[in-house]
């Protein structure tokens, strides 16, 4: 579910996919690490759509969906970063938490014609570690403020 529910936030881009992933830890904690493969995976597939439509339609999608993208300061940003350094950028990209906004950079990469492969791998790598860290994180939560009470200096009133 998480991962389906990751695809529509991405391809959708109404509700930040970390969002899901800390919920979905919260409420089975356990589950952590299936959650962010589940995440990474749906994501993963949803931004790979988003790339290969922006790779078939280039400018005439880009304009047409996003039409003061081109202009923005994050676009020149990404595509600086593109041109520089290539599939890392990406990777680094999609590594990163919020609010760096990863839709330029999809739409950069599939206009610039990055290989299909590495792109895949770019942004699967980046968000099953971003995302990881993410589930992780919210996986261990409550308990270190149980730790925090139950420490010696804490209880020092």
């Amino acid at each position: 579910m998480v991962g389906g529910a990751a695809f529509v936030s991405t391809i959708t881009a109404t509700v930040p996919v970390e969002i899901l992933i800390v919920l979905s830890t919260v409420w089975s904690r356990r589950r952590w690490w299936l959650i962010a493969v589940g995440a990474a995976c749906g994501s993963t597939a949803g931004a790979v759509a988003l790339y290969l439509a922006f790779h078939h339609f280039g400018w005439a999608l880009l304009l047409e969906r996003y039409p003061d993208l081109a202009g923005t300061r994050a676009w020149s940003q990404i595509t600086g970063w593109l041109s520089e350094y290539g599939i890392v950028a990406l990777f680094v990209l999609m590594t990163i938490p919020l609010p760096i906004p990863k839709l330029p950079a999809l739409a950069a990469a599939g206009i610039y014609r990055l290989p299909v492969l590495e792109v895949v791998a770019a942004i699967l790598l980046g968000k099953l570690i971003k995302y990881s860290v993410y589930a992780y994180v919210a996986s261990r939560f409550p308990g270190w403020f149980q730790a925090l009470d139950e420490h010696p200096v804490a209880k020092i009133k």
